[in-house]
């Protein structure tokens, strides 16, 4: 995730946590934060529990719900946004009174109860609570799987149908995985990469290799972690394909770089220096801020950097 805990997330981060966009109706917003809470919460045992994943969906949902309460706010019949976060009308402020805010956000609160039963209703109906029973039992097969998440559109689906069949059916994971790299969405994609991954198999790390070229992000940082995290193995597959600078060489180039944002970051040790040099390389390889690609892989940098 891009977004780390020592800085705002912007509207713009939070719909990529979501998997979303601008026009996303409020319907499909709340179904994405359900199915990514549900996959990331520390308490439900979907083999997926991170509670910093589980943190950067809440804070994500959290957001775009403030930013449309606020739009719907300014577009009810001439309603301003006030200086102290309360709606009020032009009259209203003149004598001191808050307007119908409050009638709002009660239209707002019972709108969305009745959205959410709507919802519980329909997850019922399409049998989604037998699936995670079965699930649970393990009696899901590996066609059921896969057929699920080919047939679906929906990110998070695809992404706890993905790590279903990595759970219980690593064996035949990269049979599976492989072929449908080029064809997943970026934020599939980046769980995919992760989980060949941590199957640590050559031809596995092989196959993430290219995106290493990825001008996305997500997708980038993924490829990089799940190579870096596969030892001897990827750190060959790394330099293979970034042909990075020999250790000696980054180090003197470092010394009369004209950016004093990497100098700092090797002086200081932040990373290791063989981190850094190969994040270096993937910088000059596709153009993506060495800061952006740091902040996107974890690294919490000092205020200073």
């Amino acid at each position: 995730m891009s977004t780390a805990h020592n800085r705002s997330m912007t509207l713009k981060e939070a719909r990529v946590v979501l998997d979303i966009d601008e026009k996303t109706h409020i319907d499909q917003i709340k179904q994405s934060y359900r199915r990514a809470a549900r996959l990331y919460h520390p308490d439900v045992k979907t083999g997926l529990s991170d509670p910093e994943r589980f943190y950067l969906v809440v804070t994500a949902y959290n957001l775009i719900i403030q930013d449309m309460k606020k739009r719907e706010l300014r577009n009810d019949n001439g309603v301003n946004f006030g200086a102290e976060g309360f709606a009020t009308r032009p009259e209203d402020r003149k004598k001191g009174v808050f307007s119908k805010a409050g009638s709002f956000f009660k239209g707002f609160s019972s709108k969305r109860e009745a959205k959410e039963a709507k919802w519980e209703s329909a997850k019922k109906k399409n049998g989604s609570d037998s699936f995670y029973k079965r699930r649970s039992a393990g009696l899901i097969s590996l066609k059921e799987l896969i057929s699920r998440f080919d047939q679906s559109t929906d990110t998070w689906v695809q992404i706890e149908s993905a790590h279903t069949i990595f759970d219980s059916y690593k064996g035949r994971f990269e049979m599976f995985a492989v072929p449908r790299l080029k064809r997943s969405k970026e934020t599939v994609q980046a769980e995919l990469i992760g989980l060949l991954g941590k199957l640590g198999s050559f031809s596995a790390l092989r196959s993430i290799a290219p995106y290493l070229t990825s001008r996305n992000r997500e997708v980038l940082a993924a490829t990089f972690l799940a190579l870096d995290g596969a030892g001897s193995r990827g750190d060959k597959i790394l330099d293979h394909y970034l042909n990075p600078s020999s250790a000696f060489m980054y180090q003197l180039k470092t010394i009369f770089r004209k950016s004093d944002f990497e100098k700092r970051i090797f002086k200081d040790r932040i990373i290791p220096p063989e981190k850094l040099r190969r994040l270096s390389a993937i910088m000059r390889n596709t153009g993506v801020p060495l800061k952006d690609l740091l902040e996107e892989i974890g690294v919490t940098l000092p205020h200073s950097a």
